[in-house]
């Protein structure tokens, strides 16, 4: 598993993003914003050249492209452990519900 700022529109989520509560994502990507990274990096596995799933943290995925909508240069990108595709059920089963 290795480390990386991610592009935030690289991402896609595994699940529908409509099971959110969008009114629940306003705080949190101002929280963001203000301090220039999630707390909680994203879990996220390769899905193509330049292009990634996310396999744990969908509300701060949300919350992610909420901020880079109120902010486009300052949400750009979201730090984030890029996992091998090997390792996927590993960590699906260190974080169940999310």
């Amino acid at each position: 598993m290795e480390f990386f700022l991610v592009d935030v529109k690289t991402i896609t989520p595994s699940l529908s993003s409509e099971q959110t509560d969008k009114t629940q994502i306003t705080q949190p990507a101002e929280s963001i914003l203000e301090c220039n990274r999630l707390l909680k990096p994203l879990v996220l596995k390769q899905a193509g050249a330049e292009t990634y799933t996310v396999i744990s943290g969908y509300t701060a995925y949300d919350a992610a492209l909420k901020a880079q909508e109120i902010n486009p240069r300052k949400g750009e990108k979201v730090n984030a452990f890029v996992i091998p595709p090997n390792a996927e059920e590993s960590v699906k089963n260190q974080s169940p519900g999310n």
